[in-house]
């Protein structure tokens, strides 16, 4: 019998909020009072620093950046600079990693294969780059790869957090604000661009299909209030 993971819909959400409620699902699944999750979200304007941040990648200061309506976030997943906003499907998964590959390297490749097979579902041929992390696709304006999914892990006590951001239709200027992920010589591109439009719950939910196939599970949809471990945001507040 395949393993069941829950899939939860937060929608529209402040980042800082849906950051503060993967933390409590987190903690919750360390002591196994929780299933497997899948956890999607679309993010206002949100510039997010991982662990390996280096300020040379923010081309403006914190306060010119919440001038321009960007919030700017510190967060715990692995990675340099990135942006979040909406037309942007957000993706974190909180499982144990160790029993859907035999490490994170491992994971982290299956879970670009799951995406790279959510874009191939809608026509959009993607592909790696040796040596950097993500999905990347040809941009037909330059002929160069170009980022359509980036990806970003935290993990601990042998729970994964954090996961993968897929380009649906955000707005491709904002990403100029920054480099993302440090990266100088590559663009950022769309579904929308590629000339693909489609509403984030498609993409959602065919990379729940997705996943569920590559990692032989059953997905349930549930709400945070289905979990059993009491009111969720009653805890966060």
């Amino acid at each position: 019998m395949e393993k069941e993971i829950y899939w939860i819909d937060l929608g529209k959400v402040d980042y800082k909020e849906a950051f503060a409620i993967q933390g409590t699902l987190h903690r919750h699944r360390v002591t196994g009072v929780i299933p497997d999750i899948l956890l999607f979200q679309e993010n206002p304007p949100t510039i997010t620093l991982g662990r390996d941040a280096h300020e040379e990648n923010l081309l403006h200061s914190r306060e010119e950046y919440r001038a321009q309506g960007f919030d700017v976030v510190a967060v715990s997943r692995g990675g340099d600079v990135s942006y979040h906003g909406p037309g942007q499907l957000v993706i974190s998964a909180i499982v144990a990693f160790e029993d859907y590959a035999p490490g994170a390297v491992a994971f982290v490749r299956l879970l670009e294969q799951v995406a790279m097979d959510t874009l191939a579902a809608f026509g959009i041929g993607a592909t790696r780059i040796r040596g950097l992390s993500g999905v990347w696709v040809t941009d037909p304006g330059t002929g160069e790869l170009a980022k359509i999914g980036a990806l970003g892990l935290e993990i601990s006590h042998g729970i994964c957090a954090h996961g993968m951001a897929i380009n649906v239709a955000p707005d491709l200027a904002h990403f100029r604000a920054i480099i993302p992920c440090g990266i100088r010589d590559r663009g950022v591109i769309s579904m929308a661009r590629l000339g693909v439009r489609l509403t984030l719950a498609q993409v959602r939910d065919q990379y729940v299909k997705e996943f569920c196939r590559i990692f032989g599970r059953t997905a349930r949809a549930a709400a945070l209030e289905d979990l059993p471990v009491g009111r969720i945001q009653e805890e966060l507040s």
